[in-house]
């Protein structure tokens, strides 16, 4: 985040100069994340990763919903052609504005998976895709095995 931090800086203050420390900084950004990703592969038997798994698969079974609600959402909110909220709000605002609509989104794909057994966008692209066969129950999530 450093990094991004000072090349944003870099680039706004300074747009012609040479990169400096901030590459490095954002090089080891990159190398984190994927140190993140092996870590996840590593435990993903281990009790604890496997609960977070199971809370986070059903916002995993609707991505298009949860995208499509999310890009809506935000524009609605903070872009000018909303309600413009971005112009007042600070960094830390709107990335625990962020956290919170995403909490938002678990919850609710935990009621919809639970209810309907995809989001509503999943059905019609599923409906879309295979015709009258699309229409049967989806399959229950199991986390994939080692």
């Amino acid at each position: 985040m450093l990094g991004a931090c000072l090349n944003l800086a870099r680039v706004r203050d300074a747009p012609d100069a040479l990169p400096g420390f901030e590459v490095p900084l954002l090089d080891a950004s990159a190398l984190l994340s994927f140190t993140y990703i092996a870590a996840a592969v590593r435990w993903r038997d281990h009790a604890a990763m496997r609960r977070a798994l199971r809370w986070l698969a059903p916002a995993g079974r609707m991505p298009l919903t949860n995208y499509i609600v999310q890009s809506i959402a935000m524009g609605a909110l903070l872009s000018g052609w909303g309600l413009r909220l971005a112009a007042q709000a600070t960094r830390l605002d709107l990335a625990l504005g962020a956290c919170a609509f995403y909490l938002v989104q678990l919850l609710v794909s935990r009621l919809v998976i639970a209810r309907f057994g995809r989001g509503p966008l999943e059905a019609l692209w599923r409906r879309a895709t295979y015709g009258a066969a699309g229409r049967g129950q989806p399959t229950s999530f199991r986390p994939a095995g080692p």
